[in-house]
Formats: structure tokens, sequence, C-alpha cells
């Protein structure tokens, strides 16, 4: 349990809209699976970026159709989603994969967090005292602590990749 359930699951589906802030579920799913494996690391100088790595492999023939979204959650079924995407060609257009009962679907899903290294600063009031702070992310490279969480966050980006593989 813990931070790293919100990539437990990898639900495929049909739905072919764009996907919106706050959006939890894909539009239409059709199959579910648990995460085969997971990895990972912190990139390290200069951008002590922590890269966290899932792969969902279906049993062949379970997902069958004209794929066109994916989700990463909770849950199975498609629902309580951390990320959805659309399937997309080399132009970043969206397309679909066509799938057989001989195919097996392997996705692999990467999330990297960047940290912001440049100081925060500003004024906190307290007890109607103004203080003033200087804000720095501290212990950067181990950015990922032993039990898996991130540590040391102090904003930055996220930036999700993800590849599909037809086996």
């Amino acid at each position: 349990s813990g931070l790293f359930d919100m990539f437990k699951y990898c639900s495929v589906g049909t739905g072919t809209t764009a996907p919106a802030n706050g959006q939890t579920s894909l539009v239409s799913s059709i199959a579910s699976v648990q995460k085969s494996s997971s990895s990972n690391s912190n990139l390290g100088s200069p951008t002590y970026a922590a890269q966290y790595n899932s792969v969902y492999t279906f049993s062949q023939g379970a997902v069958t159709g004209n794929i066109a979204e994916f989700g990463v959650g909770w849950a199975s079924g498609g629902g309580s989603l951390f990320s959805r995407c659309l399937i997309v060609d080399n132009s970043g257009s969206p397309t679909t994969l066509t799938l057989t009962s001989i195919n097996q679907l392997t996705i692999y899903y990467r999330l990297t967090l960047t940290p912001s290294l440049v100081d925060v600063t500003g004024t906190v009031s307290l007890s109607s005292i103004n203080y003033s702070y200087t804000a720095r992310l501290a212990n950067a490279n181990t950015f990922f602590s032993a039990n898996g969480d991130f540590d040391n966050w102090n904003g930055g980006s996220m930036s999700p990749f993800s590849g599909i593989q037809d086996a």
C-alpha cells in the first residue's frame, strides 16, 4: 500500500475523447490487469528527477478490438484513475491499436517527477508577525525513500511516458 497503489492497475478501452483534467475513468473500459512489475530510480545530477516504471501484461487474447485509450489507477475496471491517455501515432495524433485473440498486450508506463532546484522565497504570517523564508530542495539524490515513496518533494513537473508493445 501507499503512494504506488495509484499504479496498481492498467485498464484499456475504446474511448476517443481527449483526456481532461479531473477525469478519473476511461470513457469505455474493456479490460484491466494488475501490475506485472515495477522499478524506480533517481536520475541524479543535474535534474535529480525520479522515475517510476510499471509494466502491465495482459494475457494472450484478453484484449481484442480497436483499443484507443488506457489508464493507470487504484482499481480495475477503468475507474479510479491516476492517469488517462489516448493511444497516439508517431506524429502524436490519436489512433487505434487493433488486437485479435492471438495478440498479447504489454503496456510500459513511466512517470518522471522533476523537482524544482531553485530557491523559493516568500513571507508567512504567524500571530500577526511576518517572517521571510527561503525554501530549497534537500537530499535531492535520495528523492525515493527506502519504502518507495517520494521524499523531499518540493514542487516541480510530472511527465508521463507510455509505451505499448504488441507481442
